[in-house]
């Protein structure tokens, strides 16, 4: 770093001198000026390090000179060094009284002034570097939105910035020399930041520990409010100096209270929309149980032609009504973020096919041909949520047949991988699977494309097609949970292609796949028994249940099979005649019933059973309105062996019970 050095001397000489003696040095560049009256401003334009200042000049001497240097506050903390042909001690005490640094005689030897000069040009430069830190941190702290307060290590104030003035009221001058913790915080308050400040005395680090907390701050007028206060500690040598940082944080706290109040009103809000369905839901689906089980029963009568269209719109009507129930609930899961995947191993061309042949029969009155095809091999398993991709296919093959009279309803898969990611087959690497639904039907207008997801909404509003409204919605709602997308791109009077892009894991290879079924403990079909004949011999069931539609209902699906069926209303009833010395191979179990409900009834008998060591317990099957997942849940920790949401099928029903007593008999053989 190279230092100016100012020399101002009328003799031509003493700069010749001194120049030679500094030339073949890189650090001091000398510059002169032989007039006094020019040195000021000379002094100006070079900025110098250090002036060496000549005390005999005409015109104007150096101890006049060394005043005005001292009086411009550019040249305040230069250091000056004044040379003098004698060594006179007045002359060396008026200097110094005037403000020079130090004192030479002519001609210094080369050793010492290099050595002087040195010593004060680096001084200087310490010295300006400080100084601009201060300026820097000064500016800082006076702009500072928080109040920073600076406190020696008892606590008291050595320095505060106007933001702090005005969170306290207290002007710096009051607030000098006073102790911080008093001064400005409650009682409780003081005790919490006395205690920080000894703790982080204690520590003995370069770096003292930081503390935050929230406090009570005490405003000049007596006002109470909240601050948060920043602690940050360090040392001096062994002087402990605190940096304290304060907010007023009353209205965050507000904001936060009003927030949380508005989270709890929106979850509790949430949670009765929630409880308000999962009700609704059980309300209706207790009489449309009986609705649509009778339907059933009337179907397997002698009816004539009319009347079998009649029970068939009978059936129509509330099957539909069902799926309403079904997406309502859906949707309601989904937005509460109850809607959780459950990925398994299972088979795409397995998953396909049997969408094909449900919604066939759909297609064929309409002469509409439904396919699907494969642009890729497929692999024997994919991982994945086949219910949940089930449903969303359904949805939209369903509304594809729904807007196409005539053509053809196609369900293409494709994979959509970029080169350099693109899985080899049995690894574990997902790829983005491509299912579209491409259909020949009527189209979407471009400007109700973006609707069509949208709850509620069905594109031709002025045509009854059937619906909820619900099912785009779910679909999009479903495909992004899977990581994917749902776009689409429609033609009117030419058609529309829903494109579904999921990331789906190429199952190991020693992966089983997996068909989702209405009860997965069913893995494959059961006859039924239609007449009273039977191979196995009479067994005993017992149905608890407090509806006596239902009751009914499940009697007259139960006619024909070689079962002894006894019923109770309530739960306590139900115990009692389960712990009394009957004997029942399988019971029906309604969850929601006066006196007791079905829980308890269950927890209480398969507690009896352990009392009593019976080794294989009795069947249970809940037969219940609640459908929801938790509900489910909540009847297989209570001991039930299956959960069956009504309405229920009676194929489904009587299928379930065969199971469910040849598996007990299997397991009371070994």
């Amino acid at each position: 770093m190279s230092h100016t050095i100012l020399l101002v001397d009328d003799q031509e000489m003493t700069a010749q001198v001194l120049k030679r003696r500094l030339s073949d040095l890189d650090d001091l560049e000398l510059h002169a000026v032989r007039n006094p009256l020019h040195a000021i401003q000379q002094a100006h334009n070079l900025n110098p390090s250090v002036i060496l200042l000549d005390l005999i000049m005409p015109e104007l001497n150096g101890f006049e000179l060394l005043q005005q240097f001292r009086a411009d506050h550019a040249f305040t903390h230069i250091p000056i060094v004044v040379l003098s042909v004698d060594d006179h001690p007045e002359n060396k005490a008026r200097a110094f009284s005037l403000g020079a640094d130090d004192y030479l005689v002519k001609l210094p030897s080369r050793e010492e002034l290099v050595a002087r000069l040195r010593y004060h040009a680096r001084g200087y430069a310490t010295h300006h570097q400080l100084l601009q830190s201060e300026i820097r941190n000064r500016a800082i702290l006076e702009t500072a939105l928080d109040g920073v307060v600076i406190l020696d290590g008892h606590g008291a104030i050595l320095d505060a910035n106007p933001s702090s003035e005005q969170l306290f009221g207290l002007s710096r001058r009051r607030m000098l020399g006073k102790i911080f913790a008093t001064l400005a915080l409650d009682a409780s308050s003081q005790t919490d930041f006395n205690a920080a400040v000894t703790t982080m005395l204690g520590d003995c680090s370069d770096h003292m520990l930081n503390r935050r907390f929230n406090a009570k701050g005490v405003h000049a007028q007596g006002r109470i409010f909240d601050v948060e206060l920043g602690i940050t500690a360090t040392r001096i040598g062994a002087t402990p100096l605190f940096s304290v940082f304060a907010r007023d944080i009353t209205q965050r706290l507000k904001t936060q209270a009003s927030l949380k109040q508005a989270l709890e009103a929106a979850e509790a809000a949430n949670q009765a929309k929630s409880t308000f369905l999962a009700t609704m839901s059980h309300e209706i689906r207790t009489p449309m149980n009986a609705i649509l089980g009778m339907a059933q029963l009337l179907e397997e009568s002698s009816l004539s032609s009319e009347q079998a269209r009649f029970v068939r719109i009978f059936q129509t009507a509330g099957s539909n009504l069902l799926q309403l129930i079904n997406d309502i609930l859906d949707l309601s899961k989904i937005e509460a973020g109850q809607m959780h995947l459950k990925p398994a191993p299972f088979s795409l061309t397995s998953l396909l096919d049997s969408i094909v042949e449900t919604l066939e029969i759909q297609a064929t009155p309409k002469e509409v041909k439904l396919y699907w095809g494969a642009h890729i091999p497929l692999e024997a398993a994919y991982l994945g949520d086949e219910a949940r991709i089930r449903q969303v296919l359904i949805n939209l093959v369903g509304n594809a047949l729904k807007f196409t009279d005539e053509g053809e309803v196609e369900i293409r898969i494709d994979r959509e991988t970029p080169a350099a990611t693109t899985p080899t087959p049995h690894t574990d690497s997902p790829s983005m699977m491509v299912l579209e639904v491409r259909d020949s039907g009527v189209g979407i207008p471009r400007e109700k494309q973006q609707e069509i997801f949208a709850a509620f909404n069905q594109e031709e509003a002025g045509q009854t097609r059937g619906g909820t409204g619900l099912g785009l919605t779910i679909s999009q709602r479903l495909v992004k949970a899977m990581g994917g997308e749902i776009t689409l791109e429609s033609t009117v009077g030419v058609g529309s292609t829903f494109r579904v892009t999921v990331p789906l894991q190429v199952a190991h290879s020693d992966a089983t796949p997996h068909t989702e079924l209405q009860h997965p403990a069913l893995s494959t079909p059961v006859a039924t028994h239609d007449t009273e004949e039977s191979t196995h011999s009479q067994r005993s069931l017992l149905l608890v249940d407090d509806s006596a539609d239902n009751r009914l209902l499940v009697t007259a699906f139960l006619k024909r099979q070689p079962y002894q069926l006894d019923s109770a209303e309530n739960g306590q009833e139900a115990l009692e005649l389960l712990t009394g010395g009957n004997h029942y191979d399988l019971v029906l179990m309604d969850i929601q019933m006066p006196v007791m409900d079905g829980l308890e009834c269950t927890r209480r008998f398969r507690a009896w059973e352990l009392e009593q060591n019976i080794t294989s317990p009795t069947p249970i099957i809940a037969l219940t309105a609640f459908a929801m997942q938790e509900d489910a849940a909540r009847t297989m920790e209570a001991g039930c062996t299956l959960h069956m949401a009504k309405p229920i099928q009676k194929t489904t029903l009587l299928e379930t019970i065969v199971r469910l007593l040849e598996q007990r008999d299997g397991s009371s053989l070994t």
